[in-house]
């Protein structure tokens, strides 16, 4: 079983028209509670410095369970996105730079539990501002928290 304390990676993937996909990977730590049949996650993610001149964090919330993935994000960037296969989810990303209307439509998830960890892989299509963006995937590995994380392995992400 998850312990309280949690390292929680996500690796977001976007496949867009151009030859390279691109990739924002980010570890954070955190802490874990489940409630019924969700796993709950709340930690603090840096959010990328280059955009925003000075590094700034938001407060994340991440819900998991075997039919839906839902995440928050409250700060300088805010968002609120659900994801579960058949769905398609209209929602606003807000950031310093401005708001986008976004369209996450999720083709695929799969949630797999151990004992001591959890693991999450999901397809999706996004439109930004009524435009098809990009197919993209997020997959997301956690575990319990065992000795700390180093600075180096802690990632920027937005």
């Amino acid at each position: 079983m998850l312990k309280e304390n949690v390292v929680i990676t996500i690796c977001g993937t976007q496949y867009d028209t151009s030859d390279s996909p691109e990739q924002v990977k980010t570890t954070q730590t955190g802490t874990y509670r489940r409630i019924g049949n969700k796993h709950v996650f709340l930690y603090d993610e840096v959010l990328n410095e280059s955009l925003f001149q000075k590094p700034m964090v938001a407060k994340s919330i991440l819900k998991i369970s075997p039919e839906e993935v839902h995440i928050t994000k409250k700060g300088p960037a805010q968002t609120d996105m659900l994801f579960q296969p058949g769905l398609s989810y209209s929602t606003y990303y807000d950031t310093p730079l401005g708001t986008l209307q976004m369209c996450l439509s999720t083709g695929f998830l799969d949630v797999q539990e151990t004992e001591d960890s959890l693991h999450v892989f999901l397809q999706y299509s996004m439109d930004i501002n009524y435009n098809h963006t990009a197919n993209c995937t997020i997959e997301i590995s956690i575990s319990s928290l065992e000795g700390g994380i180093r600075e180096e392995e802690r990632g920027d992400a937005l």
